[in-house]
């Protein structure tokens, strides 16, 4: 143990003798330390050896020391190396160190990727004083570095020398040579390159892809083949193997062997990513090979692309779906490449896509599309077929405003486009007819018949201009135009028969009976038996015998007529009744008149055949039977016209059976209460008999103050004015005439003529629009209770609750108003109403009810049926009965071509989605462009659920397209966003789906160094 620490003593000791003689020990020996140091690359010794030698006097070795120092910060990566070193250069810029030191910097930075400095220095050392193997490495180290920084032509030179001698470069500089050389495109040198290294062991599964790719690009597929597929054939391992056989599938393709190319294609796909050209290269591999299917797949992944193979891959899928006789998927494909700048094939690509669409029933699109063809391509050798699809697409289509304005902008017309245009105006017109625009429908059938080509199309204008001035009650004016077509040999069966039955009706509203009974007949003798047309022309045939006192006549085509379909058996009965009166015929008169009384109780006739009734009943002096029967009358019917009468009458039959309170009664019922009697001196006279009969002739006079009180006899400046104020209410004059109304209901509170000018009031701001104070005003009509118009007003407060979405109130009004109905059609009215407002309660078994009431009763006009139908539709729908709704959506869209059957048509295809059945709902959808093209509304919201059927079949190419489209051509704001936004959302879920990136074939690795840009 002493022995141990004795030891270690004398050890320290020596230690620290041998450190003081450190600082002691002369400066040569200082200055050979320090390079023996550097010898042992113990570089930070070697720096303290170095300046402790360059602290003491001695200077003779001081240059050396110096460098030596410098050499060693920097080998130490000290932050003065570069100073010191740079410091030595500047103060011995002779000596032979100095061109040391700069390859010293240039190799320094190497290390340190810094190839710009590495550039300055080595590019300053003087080769000459460097041995041969810093010689050849100061070569490599500025080449790699030029190279690093994409200096390529300064690269290229240095390597060129390195390769042409044996040393350890040489075979990467062979490699980094050639990389230069195929970047610039020296196919031939990077060729020879390659090959030279192709069996050194470093390059060895490296270099087969690279020569490849130099094969490829010299386009001598060829020799690629005989060089790749051996290698790719044998087991040897390669690197970039199946970036190799895609070369080999893409020379395939190019010498047109698609089979060998499709095999491998089909080893690649799903290993490596396809640029866009490959997989057009790919999806036209298989369509020549007849595989259809697995073409589409891969080219419509690529469709919608901007480059030029993905404009070619549309075109393709294009001309693929039509092989497959799918064109609604084709046309997508031809837009996609029509909007492209690929000149003859975007110009083939337009005319394909407006043929398409036309055979596709998108007559609208067709015509944009063939338009836009047409003006720029005016010489084009399709331009001829182009306004042949054209012309056929407007006839076609269902959106006549479009058509006409479509032609109307054309530079020049031809006679088929002049008679497009004339059967489109005519179209219009009916259309503006149906929607009861009569007044713009006549001066759309005026258009029509400016451009007269087609004499069949001239007639059917011309009954429907005589059709609109017949509905304004200008039957003089009308009269002409049905004449023509009488006359017309050009007209058809159909029309010409209409149009006796138009002019039959001119004659009779016209009271020209005797006129109009020929034309009545003549529709009767020709026209189809089951109709309910016929059945009217029967009833009106009839009346026009009436008229003339021909009562057989009249009778038995009044029971022609209930024996058919006629809307009025009603009527019918009621007339058969009376024309039996007045033949005396009793029993009958009775019989029919009873008819209406028993089983026609909401009959507009019902209170006609009351009254007629009793009259009969009173020329046969059964009077008793009279006073049952005005009663009855009185009572059921009490805002009847005929109530005033019934009084009249009863208190006749009262006095004839000596009933004489009973006759005051009823006269002072009239005085009171229905001064604007036209016989109201008769009662007046009646009730003062009546109450002298009765010993009460002093309740006379009180009775009589009061009527006076209620109706002054001074009339004459009041009854101008007012009729000033009608007259301004029937010009359309509303303001005007609401000031006056307003000011002569503050003048003349009291005054007869109150109850109507209110009635008018409320009218007029109804005109206007104004339906709160409209409301206010009908309101207190109903109220008055004292006009003969009062169903109307009921129903113009129904309509502004329901308006005003207070589907309560305007329930309550349409049910006072199917009781009050003034005719048939209104009641009608009241049951629509009562069905759309129970729809939106959601109260779906009152609509049911309503819906079927509407669709059964006879006679119903066709816009009734046709929206009962679509509403039961919608009730059925909202309550998931998908099969029941759709049955009836479908019988929508057969009974009409309206907006209605649109929405119909549209529901359809919304049920088909619902369960999941995209492809049957997209062919539902097709239908509305093809039918329904002018209802923009449901033409948008079908092509967003055609998209979203498309999303749901993961068809993004033909949803993106679906979508493109609608952005381009709504004209709806709302559609255009939520367009905008789906596009986005299948944007993204196409770009999680694809299996091919953006960028050219070859793909060289590169040096992994850092570069410095």
């Amino acid at each position: 143990m002493r022995k141990n620490l004795l030891l270690l003593f004398l050890f320290l000791a020596f230690s620290v003798s041998a450190q003081e003689s450190l600082y002691t020990q002369p400066s040569e020996y200082l200055f050979n330390s320090g390079v023996d140091m550097m010898d042992r690359a113990n570089y930070g010794s070697a720096r303290q050896y170095f300046e402790r030698y360059l602290a003491s006097n001695d200077s003779t070795r001081r240059m050396d020391a110096e460098y030596y120092r410098a050499l060693c910060a920097l080998k130490l990566y000290n932050l003065d190396g570069e100073q010191l070193i740079n410091r030595y250069i500047a103060d011995y810029p002779s000596s032979v160190k100095a061109q040391l030191a700069y390859y010293e910097l240039g190799v320094y930075f190497f290390q340190d990727r810094d190839y710009k400095k590495t550039i300055t220095y080595l590019t300053q050392v003087n080769p000459e004083i460097l041995d041969s193997e810093k010689r050849v490495e100061t070569q490599y180290k500025l080449a790699y570095s030029y190279f690093a920084r994409r200096q390529f032509d300064q690269a290229l030179t240095p390597f060129n020398k390195l390769k042409s001698s044996k040393n350890k470069y040489t075979p990467i500089s062979h490699y980094y040579a050639a990389y230069i050389e195929f970047e610039q495109q020296n196919y031939d040198a990077a060729l020879a390159d390659y090959m030279a290294i192709s069996d050194d062991k470093n390059f060895a599964t490296t270099v087969p892809y690279m020569i490849s790719s130099v094969y490829y690009y010299q386009e001598d597929y060829k020799s690629l083949l005989e060089y790749a597929e051996p290698i790719v054939s044998s087991n040897s391992k390669i690197s970039n193997r199946y970036k190799l056989m895609l070369l080999l599938a893409e020379s395939q393709y190019s010498m047109e062997k698609y089979d060998q190319a499709v095999r491998y294609y089909n080893e690649v796909y799903g290993r490596e990513k396809f640029t866009t050209q490959v997989m057009y290269h790919y999806g036209y591999s298989l369509r020549s090979l007849g595989m259809h299917d697995q073409a589409i797949e891969i080219l419509k992944s690529i469709a919608d692309q901007k480059s030029e193979a993905g404009i070619l891959a549309s075109y393709t899928l294009g001309e693929l779906y039509i092989l497959d006789n799918n064109k609604e998927y084709a046309l997508p494909a031809f837009k996609q490449v029509a909007k492209s700048d690929n000149g003859e094939l975007s110009k083939e690509a337009m005319f394909v896509a407006g043929k398409l669409a036309f055979e596709l029933g998108r007559t609208t699109e067709s015509i944009n599309t063939l338009s836009e063809f047409v003006e720029a391509y005016p010489a084009d050798e399709h331009v001829q077929e182009a306004n042949q699809i054209i012309s056929q697409a407007l006839l076609a289509t269902s959106n006549y405003k479009l058509a006409m304005e479509k032609i109307e902008s054309m530079s020049s017309r031809n006679a088929t486009i002049n008679e497009a245009y004339q059967i489109a105006s005519y179209h219009y017109g009916v259309e503006l007819y149906n929607k009861r625009q009569f007044k713009s429908s006549v001066e759309m059938f005026n258009k029509s018949l400016e451009n007269t080509v087609n004499g069949a199309y001239e007639a059917k204008t011309r009954f429907w201009i005589g059709e609109a001035l017949s509905v304004g009650r200008r039957f003089s004016e009308a009269r002409p135009y049905y004449e023509f077509v009488l006359n017309s040999s050009a007209a058809d069966n159909q029309t010409t028969l209409e149009a006796a039955y138009g002019l039959a009706y001119c004659y009779y509203n016209s009271s020209e009976y005797a006129k109009a009974l020929p034309l009545f007949r003549r529709y009767v003798q020709s026209a189809n038996a089951r109709t309910s047309k016929k059945g009217d022309a029967l009833v009106r045939l009839a009346d026009c015998y009436y008229v003339t006192k021909d009562y057989n006549a009249a009778i038995r085509n009044y029971n022609a007529a209930i024996s058919g379909v006629v809307k009025e058996k009603d009527y019918a009965y009621y007339q058969s009744g009376v024309v039996y009166g007045i033949q005396g015929e009793y029993s009958n008169a009775f019989a029919n008149l009873n008819r209406v009384v028993n089983s026609y109780q909401s009959s507009p006739y019902y209170d006609d055949a009351l009254f007629d009734k009793g009259q009969l009943q009173m020329e046969r002096s059964d009077y008793q039977s009279a006073i049952t029967t005005f009663t009855k009358l009185i009572s059921e019917k009490p805002k009847s016209p005929y109530v005033p009468f019934a009084y009249e009458r009863r208190a006749v039959a009262n006095f004839n059976t000596q009933n004489y309170a009973n006759m005051a009664s009823d006269y002072k019922s009239i005085v009171l209460n229905h001064s604007r009697y036209e016989n109201i001196n008769n009662a007046l006279l009646g009730l003062q008999e009546a109450l002298t009969l009765t010993n009460r002739s002093d309740e006379f006079d009180p009775i009589f103050e009061e009527f006076k009180r209620a109706n002054p006899e001074a009339q004459g400046l009041e009854k101008v004015e007012f009729e000033t104020l009608k007259s301004l209410y029937n010009s359309e004059l509303y303001q005007r005439a609401i000031d006056g109304l307003l000011a002569f209901l503050e003048q003349y509170p009291d005054d007869v003529r109150t109850f109507e000018a209110r009635y008018l009031l409320a009218r007029s701001y109804y005109r206007l629009g104004q339906d709160d104070k409209a409301l206010q005003q009908f309101l207190l009509v109903l109220n008055e209770n004292q006009i003969t118009q009062m169903p109307r007003a009921v129903e113009r407060v129904a309509e502004i609750y329901f308006k005003k979405k207070d589907f309560a109130n305007s329930n309550k009004f349409y049910n006072q108003l199917k009781s009050e109905a003034a005719s048939s059609n209104q009641k009608h009215r009241a049951w629509q109403g009562l069905m759309e407002g129970h729809f939106e309660l959601m109260q779906y078994d009152s609509v049911d009810h309503y819906s079927q009431l509407l669709q059964d009763t006879d006679g119903t006009r066709s816009e009734f049926v046709v929206l009962a139908t679509l509403y039961q539709a919608r009730a059925n729908y909202a309550q998931g009965k998908y099969e029941l709704a759709e049955q009836q959506f479908l019988k929508t869209t057969q009974i009409a071509q309206d907006g209605n059957a649109a929405e119909a048509q549209y529901f359809i295809g919304q049920i088909k989605h619902n369960q999941g059945l995209y492809v049957e709902s997209n062919e539902e959808l097709y239908k509305i462009p093809e039918r329904f093209g002018g209802y923009t509304e449901w033409l948008d919201k079908a092509f967003l659920l055609v998209a979203d059927n498309f999303v749901a079949m993961e068809e993004y190419f033909q949803a993106k397209a679906t979508l493109q489209s609608i952005i381009e051509n709504s004209g709806s704001e709302l559609t255009v966003t939520r367009a905008q936004s789906r596009l986005e959302t299948v944007n993204q879920l196409e770009e999680d789906s694809r299996n091919f990136v953006p960028d050219s074939l070859v793909n060289n690795e590169s040096d992994t160094l850092k570069n410095e840009n």
